[in-house]
C-alpha cells in the first residue's frame, strides 16, 4: 500500500513539473490576431472604360456584408453586365483580389481597385484584399448530341436550330438532341454583343440573285458563288428566324443604294437578347468560363470529343453527333495569324470582341481543316482603343504628309490565285468621278464610296503603305458636333487626353499637329473652310471589326480537310468560316452578322440530324 502512495505522489510531481516547464521553459504560442474592420459603409472611385464611377462597400466587423455601384456608365453589353458576376464573386471570396470577369478588363480592375480602397477605409487587413487560395481542378465528363463552340450569332443559331431536330421518340413523345453550348468568356455575346445588330439580307424574293451578284461584285470575282448564292436564297428566312417585328429600321449600306440592311431593336445587345431567350427556351445548355482546347477524333476520323477547361474543372465533352465551331475571328490574334495573313494590319487596335485569338480556327486545322485566307479585313476607325466611340465613313482624313486619304477602291488587279480582276471604278468627291458596275442596285455617281466604313479604312490602309504614320479628321466645327460620328466624348475631353487639338489657325494648328502648314491650308480651302475663326483636328487610327478568313466549308456547314473531304462530325459557321465570301473589302453592314446566322442555323441543324458517331473509350 505504502509503495502505491509513492507511485502516485511521484506521478503528481511529474505532471506539475511538466505544467510547469510547458509555461516557463518550451517555446511559446504566437498570439493569434483576429481580421477585424470598422463595421459601416465605405466608398471608393473607379475608372473603367466610360469613365469613372462610385463603388459603396458596407462592411461588418469580420464580413464585407454589400457592395453597390454608383454612376457606371459602362456600355450595357459587356461593363453593366460584368458587374453583378464580379460583385458576386467578391462577396463570395470575402477578397477584393479575385479574378476578373473575362472579356471586361477595364470594368473589371476599376471595380476592384474601388472595393481595395473601401476596404483600406474600413480598417480590413490584407486578407480582405488578397487573391483566395487556387482551388484544385477537378475532372469532369459530359456527353451531349451537339457541342457548339462560342456564343455569338453563329454558335447561338446553331444551338437553337439543333435543338429543335428529333433524334428519338419515347412512346409517342419526340426527343429532341441534347444540345451544350460553351463559351469560353463570361458573358455570351462575342463580337455579336458589340454590334451595331444589322443583318443584310434581300428586300425580296426577286432581289435574291442580285444580293448574289453584289457580294461577288465586292469580292472581284473571288468568292464562293454557291456559298452566296445559298446564303441569298436564305437571307429572308435568316430575317424572318431573328424576327421582322424586331427590326427597327431599313437602310442602304455598302456601294449599294438597295435598301437592304436591317437594324434590330437595341442593335447587337438586342438581338443577343432575342437569340439567348430562343436558346433557353429550346433547352440549350450554356456553361460559360469554359475554354475549348482541342478536337479529338474516333477512328473513323468523326470529331467525337472536344477537350476544355475552366476555373475549376477539366472538361471531358464526349459529342454524339456534331460539334460546331463559331470562335469568332483572329483580329486579336497579333503575333499569330494576323501576322501570318494580314501583316499590314497586325497591330491594329480591334472594335471586336478581344476574345477573337483564333483558337477556333486552331483547333480546326490541327483536326485536319483547310483554311481559306485571302489577306482581306473587316476595317474600322477609331480615335484611340481607350475611347469608346468610331469614326464613320465619309470623315474629312488627312496623313501626316498633310494629304487627303483616296478613298477609292483598286481600280484593277490580281486575285491571289492569279486571275484577272476586273475594273472597279470608285465614285471620287474630289474628282467627280463615278461607279460603273454590271449589276443593278450598285449607286450611280451620286453617292460617294464614303457611305459605308471599308472604303475609309482601305485608304488608312494604302496610306500607311506609302509612309504615313499618322492620321487626322479635320474639321471647322469641334469634335461631337459632326454627324461623321457617333456617341463619345466632348472635343475638350479629346484635347485634355492628347488626341484632339483646336487652334485659332490653321498654321498654328499644323504646329500642334505637326503637319506642312500650306498643305494643311489647302486642305482647309478644299472644304471652304479657311474663313472659320477655329480649327480643329482630333486623331484617327485603322482598327477592325473582324477578319476575313479561317475554316473552309461547304453549303452545309461542314468543315472540309486538306484534301477537300469533309470532316465528319465538324461543322464551323460565323467569322471563324468566312473565307470564302469575301476577298479584300466588306461588302455592306450587316453581312457578317447576317451569313454567322444562315450557315449558324444550317450548322446546328445539319450535325443534329447525323447518326450517332462511335465514341472514344
Amino acid at each position: 500500500m505504502k509503495n502505491h502512495w509513492k507511485l502516485a505522489a511521484g506521478l503528481m510531481v511529474l505532471f506539475f513539473s511538466l505544467v510547469l516547464w510547458a509555461f516557463t521553459g518550451c517555446p511559446q504560442a504566437e498570439d493569434v490576431t483576429v481580421d477585424k474592420m470598422n463595421p459601416g459603409t465605405y466608398s471608393g472611385t473607379g475608372n473603367g472604360f466610360e469613365g469613372e464611377f462610385t463603388v459603396w462597400v458596407t462592411v461588418g466587423e469580420y464580413t464585407i456584408t454589400n457592395i453597390k455601384v454608383d454612376d457606371a456608365h459602362e456600355s450595357a453589353q459587356v461593363g453593366l453586365a460584368a458587374i453583378p458576376i464580379l460583385v458576386n464573386r467578391i462577396l463570395e471570396a470575402q477578397t477584393s483580389e479575385v479574378d476578373g470577369v473575362s472579356g471586361a478588363t477595364f470594368t473589371s480592375d476599376a471595380l476592384k481597385s474601388a472595393v481595395k480602397t473601401a476596404l483600406e477605409k474600413a480598417g480590413a487587413s490584407s486578407v480582405f484584399t488578397s487573391a483566395p487560395a487556387t482551388p484544385e481542378k477537378r475532372a469532369k465528363a459530359v456527353t451531349t448530341d451537339v457541342l457548339v463552340i462560342g456564343s455569338g450569332a453563329a454558335g447561338l443559331s446553331a444551338a437553337i436550330e439543333a435543338a429543335q431536330v428529333e433524334v428519338g421518340n419515347n412512346w409517342g413523345s419526340p426527343i429532341y438532341a441534347s444540345v451544350t453550348l460553351i463559351e469560353k468568356e463570361e458573358i455570351i455575346g462575342g463580337s455579336t454583343k458589340l454590334s451595331a445588330g444589322l443583318i443584310y439580307a434581300a428586300v425580296d424574293t426577286a432581289d435574291e440573285d442580285t444580293l448574289k451578284d453584289y457580294f461577288l461584285y465586292r469580292a472581284q470575282g473571288y468568292a464562293d458563288s454557291t456559298l452566296l448564292d445559298f446564303y441569298a436564297k436564305n437571307s429572308l428566312a435568316t430575317l424572318n428566324f431573328v424576327g421582322t417585328d424586331n427590326i427597327m429600321m431599313t437602310m442602304a449600306a455598302g456601294m449599294s443604294s438597295t435598301p437592304r440592311s436591317r437594324m434590330v431593336t437595341g442593335m447587337g445587345p438586342g438581338l443577343m437578347s432575342i437569340l439567348e431567350e430562343k436558346a433557353k427556351t429550346a433547352g440549350v445548355t450554356i456553361l460559360t468560363g469554359v475554354k475549348a482546347a482541342k478536337l479529338e477524333k474516333n477512328s473513323n476520323g468523326a470529331v467525337v470529343r472536344v477537350l476544355a477547361n475552366s476555373k475549376t474543372y477539366n472538361y471531358t465533352f464526349n459529342v454524339n453527333k456534331g460539334v460546331v465551331i463559331a470562335t469568332g475571328g483572329f483580329d486579336s490574334d497579333h503575333a499569330g495569324l494576323m501576322a501570318q495573313y494580314n501583316k499590314d494590319s497586325q497591330y491594329d487596335s480591334p472594335r471586336s470582341s478581344h476574345g477573337n485569338v483564333g483558337e477556333g480556327i486552331k483547333m480546326g486545322v490541327e483536326a485536319g481543316a483547310a483554311t481559306v485566307f485571302k489577306g482581306g479585313k473587316i476595317g474600322w476607325g477609331i480615335i484611340s482603343p481607350s475611347v469608346n466611340v468610331d469614326i464613320m465613313a465619309g470623315a474629312d482624313i488627312i496623313s501626316d504628309k498633310g494629304d487627303f486619304l483616296d478613298l477609292s477602291a483598286p481600280s484593277a488587279g490580281t486575285a491571289a490565285d492569279g486571275t484577272s480582276l476586273a475594273a472597279v471604278d470608285w465614285y471620287d468627291a474630289r474628282f467627280n468621278g463615278y461607279v460603273s458596275s454590271p449589276y443593278p442596285g450598285v449607286p450611280d455617281s451620286r453617292q460617294e464610296p464614303g457611305s459605308d466604313y471599308p472604303p475609309m479604312y482601305t485608304g488608312l490602309q494604302r496610306a500607311r503603305a506609302a509612309g504615313a504614320s499618322r492620321f487626322w479628321q479635320i474639321s471647322n466645327t469641334p469634335f461631337g458636333a459632326s454627324s461623321l460620328t457617333s456617341g463619345g466624348p466632348t472635343h475638350n475631353g479629346l484635347e485634355a487626353g492628347g488626341l484632339a487639338y483646336s487652334a485659332d489657325s490653321v498654321a498654328a494648328l499644323a504646329a500642334k499637329i505637326d503637319v506642312d502648314a500650306t498643305k494643311l491650308a489647302d486642305r482647309f480651302n478644299d472644304r471652304g473652310w479657311s474663313a472659320a475663326t477655329k480649327f480643329y483636328a482630333w486623331q484617327i487610327m485603322p482598327s477592325s471589326i473582324g477578319s476575313m478568313g479561317g475554316l473552309k466549308i461547304n453549303v452545309d456547314s461542314q468543315v472540309l480537310s486538306t484534301t477537300g473531304a469533309v470532316i465528319p462530325g465538324l461543322y464551323a459557321a460565323g467569322e471563324v468560316a468566312n473565307g470564302d465570301f469575301y476577298y479584300q473589302q466588306y461588302p455592306a453592314s450587316g453581312s457578317s452578322l447576317s451569313l454567322a446566322i444562315t450557315f449558324g442555323r444550317v450548322a446546328g441543324q445539319k450535325a443534329a440530324a447525323e447518326s450517332n458517331h462511335t465514341l472514344l473509350p
